[in-house]
């Protein structure tokens, strides 16, 4: 099979897997999430850990545990403490994909699920709990010790106002430990390195992406007159800024 028919068969099947289940996780952000499991330099022979911080029903735990068995061996936390109705959905979700021995929900409030993780034990977190600034900021302040040495990091809605300025506060002012930043929508992509030393060019990808986050949360406010091409374009050109 050439390798284009892979990459179309992979995304044939997570979107099959995600057409039932409600949410706002869009494909390519699903598609560019399952990169985050598939090439974590971890090596293969050792199972992952993935923690998502708010799951809804399901959408993006199913992406993610569907990765790890596809990368052989590891597990998923779903922490949420499904406040708005969405447990009953969650659990039908993830057993109607076959899942549950994958995924290991945690209904608990973020910072009240901290205790439940090990420190350092995190390989690929994704945040997308409260988007309050203060909310935003508790998330990266609790949960940074759990990472690995080297995680891969997604933080979503990244074009939230409150969220936008707590990523910028608290995670990109931090260009040593935070590079390699990219985007797919409103999910923004980075590498966590717990010793690492900034190189210029990280420096320089950190300065892009502010700037197109910054825009970003401009447009905001006109984005439902835009027309769809001129919305596609404006994700393309993100992606090529920053990356």
């Amino acid at each position: 099979m050439r390798p284009g028919a892979v990459g179309d068969q992979v995304n044939g099947q997570l979107r099959a897997a995600l057409a039932d289940v409600e949410g706002w996780l869009h494909l390519d952000e699903a598609e560019e999430l399952q990169r985050m499991v598939r090439d974590h330099p971890l090596p293969k022979d050792q199972p992952i850990t993935v923690l998502e911080i708010g799951t809804f029903k399901g959408r993006s735990a199913i992406t993610f545990a569907l990765a790890v068995r596809a990368r052989g061996a590891g597990r998923v936390y779903a922490v949420d403490p499904h406040w708005g109705g969405s447990r009953e959905g969650f659990y039908n979700n993830i057993s109607a994909a076959e899942l549950n021995d994958v995924i290991r929900p945690i209904e608990l409030s973020s910072s009240d699920a901290r205790s439940q993780i090990a420190d350092g034990s995190i390989d690929v977190p994704y945040v997308d709990g409260g988007h309050e600034y203060e909310e935003v900021c508790k998330d990266v302040a609790d949960w940074t010790s759990a990472l690995a040495d080297v995680a891969m990091v997604a933080f979503n809605d990244t074009h939230f106002p409150c969220v936008h300025r707590a990523v910028k506060e608290r995670v990109l002012s931090d260009p040593a430990r935070w590079s390699r930043p990219h985007l797919v929508r409103s999910t923004l992509f980075l590498e966590y390195h717990r010793d690492a030393t900034a190189q210029e060019v990280a420096k320089a990808s950190l300065r892009r992406l502010t700037t197109v986050l910054t825009l970003r949360r401009m447009s905001g406010a006109i984005k439902a007159v835009l027309p769809r091409p001129v919305g596609l374009a404006g994700n393309w050109v993100s992606r090529r800024v920053v990356g």
